[in-house]
């Protein structure tokens, strides 16, 4: 309803904060991670066989996205602000097409 209403420098300012001091290539990859997230509706279990990683493999890496950026995605009052995330770095990306299942 209202990710148009906001401008690039605003989302791109937003990422900066929520992922500071990561390379593109890390913010990329939990991107990556909070897509899947969202796209099998938090299931541990699902996720980790589509990326093709153990189990305890994902949850370090949730950990330790909890830990980079203050919010853990399991927990519903976080989990909007790293939706948020995902969907401004692809409106700011454009080249990622469909979000498993998460429509825009």
């Amino acid at each position: 309803l209202f990710i148009n209403e906001i401008s690039e420098s605003s989302m791109q300012e937003y990422l900066d904060k929520l992922f500071s001091g990561l390379s593109e290539e890390k913010i990329a990859e939990y991107i990556s991670i909070i897509e899947y997230y969202f796209g099998y509706e938090g299931s541990i279990g699902k996720m980790a066989e589509a990326m093709y990683m153990h189990k305890n493999t994902l949850q370090y890496k949730l950990k330790k996205l909890a830990e980079i950026t203050g919010k853990d995605i399991r927990l519903p009052s976080n989990a909007s602000v790293l939706f948020m995330a995902m969907r401004f770095y692809h409106k700011l990306h454009r080249s990622m097409g469909d979000f498993r299942g998460v429509e825009e």
